[in-house]
């Protein structure tokens, strides 16, 4: 009840700070439907296995769903965002944004389900790999899709800077790969 009492509260500072924004959007999830405030009838509510082993890809594909629909609703374009990261000057977070924007059209594209039997999700080294062989991705790209996979995992993984100039060229030209996809 806590951490629903001050989701709620951002939600209406948010309103007051700045009314022209979207609205936040809250999720409840609960385990049992006693849980649920008798003040959340207007957010999306999401009830979960009590135990996390209990039909969890059940509740996986839901919270998905949800996520979508919500993304839908906001018209949030999934494309803008490297670019609104870029003009942020989140430069990190820009080649991220992109670098998982390409990870996810291939996967689309190759209708490969990014959690297989084994519960791993297939190597983005051998995502690639897979679309320049299906013809998806240009030969010539490799090198380059090398490069922007290191900078991507070094932001990811370390404090290493990305520069505005890298992120720029990263984000540029995933970009521009996405929109021939």
């Amino acid at each position: 009840m806590a951490e629903y009492r001050m989701a709620v509260a951002r939600i209406k500072g948010a309103e007051v700070d700045n009314p022209r924004r979207k609205p936040l959007q809250l999720i409840i999830v609960v385990t049992a439907l006693e849980q649920i405030p008798p003040s959340a009838h207007e957010f999306r509510l999401l009830r979960r296995p009590k135990t996390i082993t209990d039909d969890a890809e059940d509740f996986i594909v839901q919270l998905g769903q949800v996520l979508r629909g919500i993304a839908n609703e906001n018209g949030t374009d999934r494309l803008a965002e490297p670019q609104r990261l870029l003009e942020a000057k989140e430069y990190r977070a820009a080649v991220i944004s992109a670098m998982t924007l390409l990870e996810t059209r291939l996967r689309e594209l190759l209708d490969n389900a990014p959690w297989r039997e084994n519960r791993r999700p297939q190597p983005i080294r051998s995502l690639f790999d897979q679309a320049v062989e299906h013809g998806l991705l240009p030969e010539e790209s490799r090198l380059a899709l090398n490069s922007w996979m290191r900078a991507r995992n070094a932001a990811v993984h370390s404090a290493t800077i990305v520069s505005k100039a890298q992120a720029d060229e990263i984000v540029t030209s995933i970009l521009a790969l996405l929109y021939q996809l």
